[in-house]
C-alpha cells in the first residue's frame, strides 16, 4: 500500500488540524494547564492555512519533477533524429544484460566532407533520411546516434 505524496501532504493537514482542534477543547476544561490558547475557528483557520501552504509546497515539487524530467529527456534523445544518443544508450544499457543481441554500427561515410561542401542542412537532412530509412527495419528504442554520423542499433536475437 502506497501514499502518494499529494495524499501525504493533505494528510498531514488533516491531522495538525485535528490535534489543533483537540487542544482547543482541552484547553476550555477547567483545571487544565491551557498551553495552547486557541479556539475551535482559530484550529480550522490554522488547518486551512497549513493545507493551503502545503499545496503550494507541492505544486513547487511538481513542477522541479517535470523539469527535472524535461531536462532529462533532453539530455537523452538527439533533437534532430529523434533517437536516444550516447546518454540514452548509458541509460538503457541496463536491459540488455543477459540477453543475446545483434549490435549493428552504421558509420556515413565522407559526412564531414558533404557537410563542409553542401552545407549543414543537407548534412541533417542526410542523417534524418538515413534514421527514417533504418527505422522502417528496427524499432526506433533500438537505435541510438553514437556521434555525428555514427549510430548503434541493438536489437534483441529472436529465436528462429
Amino acid at each position: 500500500f502506497m501514499i502518494d505524496e499529494p495524499s501525504m501532504h493533505i494528510a498531514g493537514a488533516l491531522i495538525w488540524t485535528f490535534i489543533f482542534m483537540l487542544c482547543s477543547y482541552f484547553a476550555k476544561m477547567p483545571d487544565h494547564p491551557q498551553y495552547f490558547k486557541m479556539d475551535l475557528p482559530g484550529a480550522i483557520m490554522f488547518g486551512l492555512t497549513s493545507l493551503m501552504v502545503n499545496q503550494f509546497i507541492l505544486i513547487d515539487r511538481l513542477k522541479a519533477i517535470k523539469q527535472d524530467l524535461v531536462v532529462k529527456t533532453a539530455s537523452e534523445r538527439d533533437p534532430l533524429t529523434l533517437v536516444a544518443n550516447r546518454n540514452g544508450l548509458k541509460h538503457y544499457e541496463k536491459q540488455y544484460f543477459y540477453e543475446d543481441l545483434i549490435v549493428s554500427f552504421f558509420d556515413i561515410d565522407d559526412y564531414k566532407l558533404l557537410c563542409d561542401y553542401y552545407g549543414h542542412g543537407l548534412g541533417d537532412h542526410m542523417l534524418v533520411t538515413f534514421v527514417e530509412s533504418i527505422e522502417t527495419e528496427f524499432p526506433k528504442k533500438d537505435i541510438y546516434r553514437y556521434s555525428d554520423d555514427e549510430f548503434i542499433v541493438i536489437v534483441k536475437e529472436k529465436d528462429p
